[in-house]
Order: C-alpha cells, then sequence, then structure tokens
C-alpha cells in the first residue's frame, strides 16, 4: 500500500513539518521568521530522505524545490519545501 508509514516516517513527517508551517505563519503575519540552524539542518536530512521514500512530491505535500545561493540551512530546508528563503 503506498499510503503505508513507516513509524520512523511518520515521526520524521510532524517533526519537519511544523517547522516549515512556522516559517509560512510568520511570513504571513508579517514576523521575521528564527528558526534554529540546528533544528533546520535535521529537518532538511529528515525530508529529502522522506521525500524520496514516500515520493512526496509526487502526492503534493510538498512544492517543486526552489532554486537558491544561500547555504544556510534554514534557507535549503525552505527552498526544498518550495518557499522562497
Amino acid at each position: 500500500n503506498p499510503m503505508e508509514c513507516a513509524v520512523d516516517g511518520y515521526l520524521g513527517f510532524a517533526f519537519f513539518d511544523p517547522l516549515v508551517h512556522a516559517w509560512d505563519l510568520s511570513k504571513a503575519v508579517g514576523l521575521e521568521p528564527v528558526l534554529d540552524e540546528d533544528l533546520a539542518q535535521k529537518a532538511l536530512d529528515t525530508v529529502t530522505g522522506l521525500g524520496t521514500q514516500y515520493q512526496l512530491r509526487q502526492r503534493s505535500v510538498l512544492a517543486e524545490s526552489v532554486m537558491t545561493d544561500l547555504r544556510d540551512p534554514v534557507s535549503r530546508l525552505l527552498a526544498f519545501c518550495g518557499r522562497q528563503p
């Protein structure tokens, strides 16, 4: 079943998704988002693995990634998830 997910996959999704949406909400209300770089790196490591394993782009869970020259973990995470950092 393509919708089955191992516990580590579910927990990984539950970890990176709120972090990215915290950035979304901050931007939406006009605040400067502040995300921890270590958490962002861990989230990026998690989502890159999950994205391949669970085909998150094909299921419209993730937007297409965007290009960025920024190298910090927060910007790379946001770009991978389809946000303009």
